[in-house]
Order: structure tokens, then sequence, then C-alpha cells
């Protein structure tokens, strides 16, 4: 017949195998959110290479927008240039009208 030191093991026995199984459940617990971890910080690995690949992006069309503004502003020097040159015709001619006219007439002499 057991005695009561053999009840008090098996009691504990029981503890402790309820203590285990509850120990195995939180280690479970502790491995699926090891898990969603991982996940999430290869999602935020992701979240930051496309925002390099953006900010890359972005660079790159600031400098495309940089050299259309220095080439609109070479067109635009380059404008005023023929401008200047079209006037300068412009005031030659008128200057040459006179003349011109004299040549063209008649000599009355």
């Amino acid at each position: 017949m057991p005695t009561a030191g053999y009840a008090y093991a098996f009691v504990i026995s029981e503890y402790a195998k309820a203590i285990s199984g509850f120990a195995f459940v939180i280690s479970e617990y502790a491995k699926a959110i090891s898990g969603f971890a991982f996940v999430i910080l290869e999602y935020a690995k992701a979240i930051s290479g496309f925002a390099f690949v953006i900010s890359e992006f972005a660079k790159a069309i600031s400098a495309y927008a940089f050299v259309i503004s220095e080439f609109a502003k070479a067109i635009s020097e380059f404008a005023k240039a023929i401008s200047a040159i079209a006037k300068a015709i412009i005031e030659g001619l008128s200057s040459q009208t006179t003349r011109v006219k004299c040549i063209s007439q008649p000599i009355t002499e």
C-alpha cells in the first residue's frame, strides 16, 4: 500500500508535468513570436530597400530637371543673341534706307 510519501511524490510529479507542458506552450508561443518578428524584420528591410530605390529615382529626376533647366537657360540666352542680331540687322538696314532712296532716284544733273 502506498504511503503518504509516494502520494506527495506523485502529486509533485504531476505538477512538474503540468509545469513542463506549460513551459512547452510558452516555448511554442516564443517561437511563433520570433518567427513573426523575423517576418516583420524582413518586411522592414524590403521597405527600406524600396525607400532607397525611390530616393535614388528622386535624385535622378532632380538631376534631369536640373539639366533641363540649364538647357532652357541656354536656349533663352541663344534666343536673346538671335534677337540682338536681328535687331542689329534691322537697325543696319533701316539706317541704309535713305542711301538706297538716294541711289534709286534718277540723276537729273
